[in-house]
C-alpha cells in the first residue's frame, strides 16, 4: 500500500520490493535508473534494521543513499492519510544520510536527560564517527558537542584514537600471522623485505629474534640495519 499511496500523492518515482528483502541485484538495478535513492522502510525496529542492512548493500553502487525519518506514522501510507502530502514532502526534504541515520539510531536508544545516557550516547556516536572522513568528523562532532554541551575537540580526539587502536590491532594480527607462517629457513633478501614491511613493530621484532635464537646485534648485522 505504501507505494500506491505515494503514487496517488504525486510521488511517482516510488518503487516497492514486493515483500522480499533487498538484494544486491535489486540495488544495482535501481542505481542504473537513479543517482539518488531514498529508503522509506517502516519506522519500527524491524524496518530500521532493514534500512541499516539496505545501506550496506547500496555501498556497492554509485548511488547516493538517504533514509527517510518517518514521523507521525509507521509508514508513508499512514503519514499521508493522517497528515497529508506536505508532511511527506517535509520528511523527504529532511532525509538522513548514512552517518546521520546511524547517529539518530543511537540517539533514540538513550535518555539524554541523564548524565549516564549522555555518556552512553557519546560512546556510541564516537564509534560511528570513527568510520568517517575528516570533514564529516568535524561537522558531526560540532553538532553533537553543541547538543550535549561537551568539547568538540574531545569527540574528535576520541574518534581518532579509536581509529588508531583499530589499525594497531590489525597490524598486531598481521604480525602474529607472519611469525606463525614464517618458514624455518629464510634468505637475506627475504629478511630485508620483512624489515621494510613488518620489523618496525617492536613486538614482532622481539618475537622474531627469540624464534631465531639471535641476539639483537646479530639480527641487525644480518639484515644491514
Amino acid at each position: 500500500m505504501d507505494v500506491i499511496a505515494l503514487h496517488q500523492a504525486g510521488f511517482t518515482n516510488a518503487v516497492a520490493g514486493l515483500g522480499t528483502a533487498l538484494t544486491s541485484e535489486q540495488a544495482s538495478l535501481l542505481s542504473r535508473y537513479a543517482s539518488e535513492i531514498m529508503i522509506a522502510y517502516d519506522a519500527d525496529e524491524a524496518g530500521q534494521k532493514a534500512a541499516t542492512r539496505a545501506l550496506q548493500i547500496f555501498k556497492n553502487t554509485p548511488a547516493k543513499i538517504k533514509v527517510l525519518r518517518l514521523s507521525g506514522g509507521k509508514d508513508p501510507d499512514e503519514i499521508i492519510k493522517n497528515y497529508g502530502i506536505e508532511k511527506m514532502k517535509a520528511i523527504i526534504t529532511g532525509a538522513a544520510n548514512e552517518v546521520e541515520f546511524a547517529l539518530l539510531r543511537e540517539h533514540s536508544k538513550y535518555d539524554l536527560a541523564s548524565d549516564d545516557g549522555k555518556r552512553q550516547y557519546l560512546q556510541a556516536a564516537i564509534k560511528v564517527l570513527s568510520n568517517v572522513g575528516a570533514i564529516e568528523l568535524e561537522i558531526y562532532a560540532s553538532r553533537i558537542a553543541n547538543e550535549l554541551s561537551v568539547a568538540k575537540e574531545v569527540i574528535i580526539s576520541e574518534a581518532k584514537l579509536k581509529v588508531s587502536n583499530r589499525k594497531s590491532k590489525l597490524f598486531a594480527i598481521s604480525s602474529e600471522q607472519a611469525v606463525n607462517t614464517m618458514p624455518k629457513s629464510i634468505s637475506k633478501e627475504d629478511l630485508k623485505d620483512i624489515r621494510k614491511n613488518e620489523i618496525s613493530n617492536l613486538k614482532f621484532l622481539d618475537k622474531f629474534i627469540k624464534m631465531r635464537k639471535l641476539t639483537k646485534p646479530q639480527f641487525a648485522e644480518l639484515i644491514g640495519m
